[in-house]
């Protein structure tokens, strides 16, 4: 894995950041594993975090403060795909980060087209803030692709099906 130049973006500093947190909780990683669940006293245990688990706590958070909107662990690595394509970074940089293999997995994911296409939300933000707004102007050129280069053709782009009733 590579540094990323932004340090708020790098995951290589995510992890040295989760590291010294633990080392101030007193919680030793130089063995077991990296990632671990806690005991209902909030105790951590050297034992394998379930992605369950970690669901459970995702959708707790998100009740908790009142924005639970249905998101998933799944739905924060395609966000977090789709803003590092934003930011600018590189596909493979991107497909590196979230762990995809092939263009085709990204393609699928990413779905520029359809995030970027009027009446999306780029485009609605962009129409409803002032024309000297830094901010429009910024979601102004994400959804007219400025400083984007084609990296699929328009017509290889994969629709998502629709989710089942």
């Amino acid at each position: 894995m590579r540094r990323h130049p932004n340090p708020t973006l790098c995951p290589v500093r995510g992890i040295e950041l989760y590291v010294s947190i633990a080392g101030e909780l007193s919680v030793d990683l130089s063995a077991g594993y990296l990632f671990r669940p806690t005991d209902p006293q909030g105790h951590v245990l050297n034992r394998l975090l379930f992605s369950s688990a970690a669901t459970a706590h995702l959708k707790l958070y998100l009740r908790q403060a009142n924005i639970d909107s249905g998101e998933t662990l799944h739905s924060f690595r395609s966000g977090c795909a789709l803003m590092l394509t934003f930011v600018g970074s590189r596909l493979a940089d991107v497909m590196s980060h979230v762990g995809w293999s092939s263009p085709a997995t990204a393609r699928y994911y990413l779905q520029l087209a359809n995030i970027l296409k009027a009446g999306a939300p780029a485009d609605l933000l962009s129409q409803n803030m002032s024309s000297n707004n830094q901010a429009a102007d910024i979601y102004r050129d994400f959804n007219h692709l400025k400083n984007f280069i084609q990296a699929f053709p328009s017509t290889k782009l994969l629709k998502r099906k629709a989710p089942d009733s």
